[in-house]
């Protein structure tokens, strides 16, 4: 089995009673593969150099996590694309240290 990171990324416009009950729906269709369920993330910052700066909001900023473990990226995949998320879903597999 292996680890793949969901990483949430859109706007933070506070969610619908409708899309809550998508994503509540969402969750438990997966939820004996879920490590961690993950929280939301608030606006943040960027680092570089020594310098921080405000996000700037794009597609890409990340908005979420969640962790799963499946069987390879295909499964992984499938999964995310059954999420009612109106963004985009950054699929990634973590490597063991």
């Amino acid at each position: 089995m292996k680890k793949f990171v969901f990483i949430y990324c859109g706007d933070f416009k506070e969610p619908s009673e409708e899309i809550m009950q998508k994503w509540m729906q969402w969750f438990v269709s997966f939820e004996d593969k879920t490590i961690d369920s993950g929280n939301p993330f608030s606006k943040g910052m960027n680092v570089k150099n020594g310098k921080s700066s405000t996000m700037q909001q794009t597609e890409e900023v990340p908005t979420g996590y969640t962790i799963i473990e499946v069987e390879d990226i295909n499964e992984a995949l499938e999964i995310a694309k059954r999420s009612p998320h109106i963004g985009n879903i950054q699929v990634m597999e973590t490597l063991p240290m």
